[in-house]
């Protein structure tokens, strides 16, 4: 579960390093509302979002998930967790410094 007031629009548009440890954990993830954050949601089926920010908008939905839902958002998060990982980051970034340094 990760609530994170949205006041500024730099923090409307975060997507916090928390999103990624929790799928590489493995875990069904339950955020509060941000346009990014959404997107992977809707793309890789890993959470749910609150409605807002606030402690009753959590408790709301956590009410409305069942066992089951938990169990499908934890499934998701283990099959994209491989996607969603820093491998490929670092294999890019490796790629970009070899060329810039004139390795490869």
């Amino acid at each position: 579960m990760f609530l994170f007031p949205l006041r500024t629009l730099s923090k409307l548009h975060h997507l916090p390093n928390k999103f990624f440890d929790f799928v590489q954990a493995r875990l069904g993830l339950v955020f509060s509302p941000a346009p990014e954050i959404e997107a992977y949601f809707t793309t890789y089926g890993v959470g749910v979002l609150t409605p807002g920010t606030t402690a009753d908008d959590l408790v709301e939905t956590l009410r409305h998930l069942t066992s089951d839902d938990v169990a499908a958002l934890k499934d998701a998060s283990a099959a994209s967790a491989a996607a969603l990982s820093s491998d490929a980051d670092r294999a890019t970034q490796s790629a970009i410094i070899n060329r810039l340094v004139g390795i490869g």
